[in-house]
């Protein structure tokens, strides 16, 4: 037995040996129960840490069920008939650890200055922090959902602007909704999925609002635009340039990340944060389905009195990378409520009629239908192909095959010109959920820059396709930000002379580009493939999705956010196992937002 280990926790000892528990979740049993030697209680608080791994604020009993169940945060598909057995024992045994634990660690009703640990409400559990989120966010949407009494618009003005919009066919009824109930209310979510206009809608609604204020309040009526990364906020803003044309005495407004909008380092102390209401009387932030419950709740939080708030978004796409999926549990609380409903705008119909193939895979993706989706990938339609793995086929070749099958996508076509690279590597990509492994994007980039750089030339620049990780807010270049490196030499490492290009940030529909030396580059890494993650609010012509043995962890969400990149072609690699185990599996978080607010 490992000296890290109780003697007293058999079964914990043995998932801990096998892998399946984190040692991480292990040790913050044993720091929270002390002299405690009860392997119950320890089950109940790794439940609640490994939960809290995965992104959910809260775990549910309710009677003997256990939400989220230990198979889908502890071990992995691939240990699953190893511990079959202790796997069985884990569900009872946490919940006989909660029922224990009652007396030594819970409040009932925990106030913010307990020193008690975990926290319960009802039939959730949670540990301390994400209690203490959650009350705030509650806190937070309740006083944003108050009659507001900020700038009041002349609804029959409003109405005449709207009518006469939707007669020359400028909108959608749909879209049309969402501008009216804009104007009356201080929180509003437009939902929606690709193709259907969100962006476009917005860029209506400020127009419309815009041109009802009176010429003393354009003098001090602000609008901010934000999105979660620095590529989202740059997309918002190249959207709405041509949504807000016409308006006189506007000048869009720079869209900005929301760490720069909420005044949040994320190199200070927690402390250190300014909580200084926003001046804006109207916000807009885009891909509101990537923002976790701690940056919700900064912005809700500085939302000031009379001021409205207008989330994008696609709720089925996958969760923030942080915690909890507010977006998502937000538009599920407002639907349920009758007085509620009309601050949710959802945009239903699709204007590009190229993603109609897509778009009816992408439907029975979240709606779960896995005959459906089977159907169409075997009996496929224009623009889209599926190749399922040969399971004889050792990895190496497999690797070698899907390389063979896709590198001539990326040749350079002897063109150096900025917008030849771009139009090149933006018409094409490949996206892979995983992060490690054979199939990973860390390996698929390796092999793919080692064989472009054995095709290419050796007296001419050589040119890859980047993907910055660090923000470099000197030079607006942001996290997640695609651009194309230009290497004058085949050689390691960077050398003066070496630029990067990425498109330029000055509003107009024109695209030009900026030229950046190598050597000034932020933290960066090569994306001939793309982390599905990573994807979220890009789009390209063409898509080859790869779902590896192991992807199906990540649920249908992350199926449904690779197809939804794909505006004309998408071409899977998978195997039918991973494809209906992906359909089986959801990414959302549990929260206790919905039950607590009702």
């Amino acid at each position: 037995m490992s000296p890290l280990t109780n003697p007293g926790w058999p079964v914990l000892n043995q998932l801990f040996e096998a892998g399946a528990l984190p040692y991480e979740a292990y040790a913050l049993a044993e720091l929270l129960l002390a002299e405690e030697k009860s392997e119950a209680m320890a089950a109940f608080i790794c439940h609640l840490a490994l939960a809290a791994q995965n992104g959910h604020l809260c775990i549910q009993i309710h009677a003997q069920t256990l939400i989220p169940p230990p198979e889908a945060i502890w071990l992995s598909e691939s240990r699953e008939n190893d511990l079959a057995l202790l796997m069985h024992k884990l569900p009872a045994l946490i919940i006989q650890g909660a029922q224990q634990s009652a007396a030594h660690l819970l409040d009932g009703s925990p106030a913010e200055d307990s020193a008690k640990p975990i926290c319960r409400c009802g039939n959730l559990y949670y540990l301390k922090k994400y209690w203490s989120q959650e009350n705030l966010w509650i806190s937070c949407v309740k006083k944003l959902l108050q009659p507001i009494q900020g700038v009041a618009f002349d609804q029959n003005h409003i109405q005449t602007s709207i009518e006469s919009l939707l007669s020359s066919k400028k909108l959608l009824p749909e879209q049309a909704q969402a501008i009216l109930q804009a104007s009356q209310q201080g929180l509003l979510l437009i939902c929606g999925g690709p193709g259907t206009g969100k962006t476009y809608t917005a860029g209506q609604l400020i127009k419309t609002l815009w041109e009802h204020l009176s010429a003393e309040e354009r003098q001090t009526f602000e609008i901010v635009l934000a999105a979660p990364t620095g590529k989202a906020a740059a997309n918002l803003q190249s959207s709405l340039v041509k949504a807000t044309e016409g308006i006189q005495n506007w000048q869009i407004p720079k869209a900005k990340t929301l760490h720069a909008l909420l005044e949040i380092n994320p190199y200070a102390s927690y402390k250190k944060q300014t909580f200084s209401p926003l001046g804006a009387d109207l916000i807009l932030v885009d891909e509101s389905s990537m923002i976790d419950t701690k940056m919700m709740l900064g912005l809700f939080a500085k939302i000031k009195p009379g001021a409205r708030l207008i989330l994008l978004g696609d709720h089925h796409q996958l969760p923030a990378v942080g915690m909890g999926s507010p977006f998502s549990d937000l538009k599920t609380y407002l639907q349920g409520e009758e007085i509620y409903k009309k601050q949710i705008c959802e945009l239903t119909t699709c204007l590009r009629a190229e993603l109609q193939s897509i778009l009816d895979l992408a439907s029975s993706i979240k709606t779960g239908n896995v005959e459906n989706m089977l159907t169409l990938l075997k009996n496929p339609s224009a623009g889209i192909a599926c190749i399922f793995f040969e399971s004889h086929l050792p990895l190496k070749k497999l690797q070698e095959k899907f390389l063979k099958h896709t590198s001539s996508q990326f040749s350079m076509q002897d063109s150096s010109k900025p917008e030849d690279l771009f139009a090149l590597y933006n018409q094409f990509r490949i996206l892979s959920p995983l992060r490690k492994g054979p199939f990973g994007i860390e390996s698929l980039n390796q092999l793919f820059l080692a064989e472009c750089l054995k095709n290419a030339p050796d007296d001419e620049p050589f040119a890859a396709p980047i993907l910055l990780t660090k923000n470099d807010y000197k030079n607006e270049l942001f996290n997640g930000e695609i651009g194309v490196l230009v290497k004058m030499h085949k050689q390691e490492g960077l050398h003066p002379g070496d630029y990067a290009l990425f498109p330029a940030k000055n509003g107009d529909s024109i695209q030009t580009f900026r030229q950046i030396p190598a050597l000034l580059l932020p933290q960066f890494e090569y994306a001939y493939c793309l982390s599905v993650h990573k994807s979220q609010g890009s789009e390209f012509e063409k898509v080859l999705l790869i779902l590896p043995p192991g992807a199906e962890v990540f649920g249908r969400e992350v199926f449904y956010t690779a197809v939804t990149r794909s505006k004309k072609n998408l071409q899977i690699w998978t195997n039918e196992q991973t494809l209906v185990q992906t359909m089986q599996r959801s990414s959302q978080r549990l929260s206790g937002f919905v039950q607590r607010m009702s």
